[in-house]
This record gives C-alpha cells, sequence and structure tokens, in this order.
C-alpha cells in the first residue's frame, strides 16, 4: 500500500478550522498551560467544561491521568498542546464519560491515550476501562508513536478527528486498538501514517466512514481472526469522501483501482477483504464509469474515472449531469425571444401547463403571468 502525496497539511489545517469553527461551547473555566488544566479539571463539578485558552507546550506528559477527570469536557478551542517527541499529550487512565474536542496536539510519543486501571474495589484488585468517552474533532499530527492509542479500553467514541503522521514503525498507527472492545471508530481523516490503523488483540469494533491514506492502511498484531466490523448498513447521509450514502470506509489502495473496486454509485461492488472475519462489504470510491454514480452537479470523465463539478458558463445550465446552452423564454428555440415566445407563454398559462420541461425557459422552471411580463419586457434585447 502507499500513501497519495499529494495530500496537504494546510488542507488540513484549513478543513480542521471549518469543522471546529460551529463546533465551540460555553467554558466554565479555563486554563492556560498543563498544571492549571490538570487542577481545572479536578476542581469543576460533573457535567462541566474546561477550556484552554493558550497553546501549550511541555516537556513531559501534559494532561497526565487528572484524579477527577470523569464526566467533564475538555475543550483546547483550537489551541495547541506540543511536546518534545515523548511521553503523551493526553493521558487517561481508567476514566469514563469524558469530551475532549477541539484539540491540536503534536510531537508526543501518543497524543491521546486511554488506558484501564487496576483499583482495589469489595476485597480485590479490579481491572477498571477507560470507557464511554468521546474524542472529537481533535487534529493530532506528527507524533512518534500512535494519534490515538485505546489500550484495555471499551465504549469509547473516537469521530471526526484528523489524523496525520504518526511515525512510527512497529506496533502503532493513527490510531491503535491493544485488548480493546466495543468501540466506535468513524468519520475520522487518516493520512500519512505508518500505519492508518493498528489492531492488536482487539475485537467487536465498529469501524466505518474513515478516510484511510497511509502507508499502511492497516496492521495486525496476535490473533487477525478477532471479528470487527468495517462497514454499516447502507444508508443516506453524507459521506466521508462527500458522497450522499453511509457505508464502508475509503481505502486509497483499494478505493481508488478501477479493477479491484469495480465501482457502482459511490460504492465498490467488490468487497475488501482484511482478514477472514474483517470485512468491509460497503467500502466508498470516488471512481465512476457513467454519471449515474456522481452528484446532478458532476459529471463522469472517463479518462480519469472520477467526478468533476461543471461550472457551466453564464449562457448555459446544469441539466441532467450537462451544461445546457439555452436561450432564456426562447420557447419555440428559434434562437431569439419575439412575441412568439409571449404567444406560446400565454397558452401554456391558459391551459394550465406551467411546468416546463425545459428548464432553460425560466429561473424557477415554471412560468406564470409575472413571467409573461418579464417576457415581454426583453423582447428584442435577448437575440443569440
Amino acid at each position: 500500500m502507499t500513501c497519495c502525496r499529494g495530500k496537504k497539511i494546510i488542507f488540513l489545517i484549513f478543513g480542521l478550522i471549518l469543522m471546529l469553527s460551529s463546533n465551540v461551547v460555553a467554558c466554565n473555566i479555563y486554563c492556560s498551560d498543563c498544571t492549571s488544566c490538570i487542577t481545572a479539571i479536578n476542581s469543576v463539578s460533573s457535567g462541566q467544561t474546561i477550556c484552554l485558552n493558550t497553546p501549550i507546550f511541555s516537556n513531559e506528559t501534559c494532561i497526565n491521568n487528572p484524579a477527577n477527570f470523569n464526566n467533564k469536557i475538555f475543550d483546547c478551542r483550537v489551541k495547541a498542546i506540543s511536546g518534545n517527541g515523548s511521553d503523551y499529550g493526553i493521558y487517561l487512565k481508567g476514566k469514563y464519560n469524558n469530551t475532549i474536542k477541539n484539540c491540536i496536539i503534536s510531537n508526543f510519543n501518543e497524543g491521546i491515550y486511554l488506558s484501564s486501571s487496576v483499583e482495589f474495589i469489595g476485597g480485590s484488585y479490579v481491572e477498571v476501562p477507560s470507557s464511554n468517552n468521546l474524542i472529537t474533532s481533535n487534529f493530532l499530527m506528527f507524533n512518534n508513536g500512535d494519534g490515538i492509542f485505546i489500550k484495555d479500553s471499551s465504549n469509547n467514541i473516537i469521530s471526526d478527528n484528523y489524523i496525520y503522521q504518526s511515525s512510527c514503525n512497529v506496533g502503532c498507527g493513527g490510531i491503535s486498538l491493544w485488548w480493546s472492545t466495543d468501540n466506535y471508530i468513524i468519520n475520522n481523516n487518516i493520512t500519512s501514517n505508518t500505519n492508518g490503523i493498528y489492531l492488536k488483540e482487539s475485537s467487536n469494533n465498529f469501524i466505518y466512514n474513515n478516510f484511510f491514506d497511509n502507508w499502511h492502511n492497516i496492521a495486525f498484531e496476535g490473533n487477525v481472526s478477532h471479528i470487527n466490523y468495517w462497514n454499516t448498513t447502507k444508508k443516506q447521509g453524507k459521506n466521508i469522501i462527500g458522497g450522499s450514502y453511509l457505508g464502508g470506509n475509503f481505502w486509497s489502495e483499494f478505493s481508488n483501482n478501477l479493477t479491484s473496486c469495480n465501482p457502482n454509485n459511490g460504492f465498490c461492488q467488490n468487497i475488501f477483504s482484511i482478514s477472514t472475519n474483517n470485512i468491509d462489504k460497503l467500502p466508498l470510491t470516488m471512481l465512476c464509469l457513467s454519471n449515474n454514480s456522481c452528484l446532478s452537479t458532476e459529471a463522469c470523465n472517463m479518462t480519469t474515472h472520477t467526478c468533476q463539478n461543471l461550472n457551466c458558463p453564464e449562457n448555459e445550465t446544469l441539466f441532467n449531469h450537462t451544461c445546457v446552452k439555452c436561450n432564456l423564454f426562447d420557447f419555440d428555440n428559434n434562437t431569439e425571444v419575439d412575441i412568439f415566445d409571449a404567444v406560446i407563454a400565454l397558452e401554456y398559462i391558459s391551459k394550465g401547463e406551467i411546468q416546463i420541461a425545459n428548464l432553460c425557459t425560466t429561473p424557477e422552471g415554471k412560468i406564470d403571468l409575472m413571467d409573461v411580463l418579464r417576457l415581454i419586457e426583453k423582447i428584442g434585447l435577448c437575440s443569440i
């Protein structure tokens, strides 16, 4: 598998800013460095929001497992947490029901790390996973290990994150799951990492509607027969590549290959078999074989087999995947607007036939008495 090198970091940053601009909530308390953020997290009440109000640089783990970090929201508000290439940007151990959002985390070993803790409960030691946390709308880049690392944890949602250039060689990826179950990995843009997603002895995770474009999109360690789910049922909704239906994931080496994919209406007709029990049955594609696979504002380029936007000239209109040359109000199609067109328009109205087949006829595709008045006004001025 090879990485498409045309992706630009500036595009990801721009996309992140657009995504985060509508994702800001009220803040109950602000913090400005690692220590003050930990203090704020521990002090606020359940359900409250801690906001970062300035970028942070740290020589060690920044948000280091605050003791009272449960049922709270940590919102970086598009501020950066940067490290020196080691430790963790945010580390939670046995924590639950938190949201981490809008953070730009770079140059750590692990960007965000969720793991279990061992606690003495009821007279014995019990492993407590990090669970029911939401990691969303973050940008994790240039980390030396994982962008997001989930270990011995379950029922977390990892969604709508940009994960870029996690650069280790073994045992890690843009997102890594180790001994973890029942997590949802959805709507993430995972590009230019050594491994897109790395699974170690993890099962029953739901991984769909992600964009994978990495040196290796998937890597396994241990038993590869554990079952994970790589697509949802086909249903309406905007997918990660702009299509109109949700299904599986976009895989750069598969979805961009006309032969292996066999595209049809935004999906590959061929399944993407990852391993025996790991199959994407509805892989997404941007390839097309006909206009039927494209939006109404696009046409299929039969050389590149990609849908391309149609920007029609001023004297043409978009109709059925094609730019159609038209002359507004030219009902009899004789290339000029004259009194005969006014007569035809009145005939349409008198018969109750207000819907016009030719979308060039009027801006609304229908005619009424006001259109006839507009037509008379334009007679002699609209010849072509």
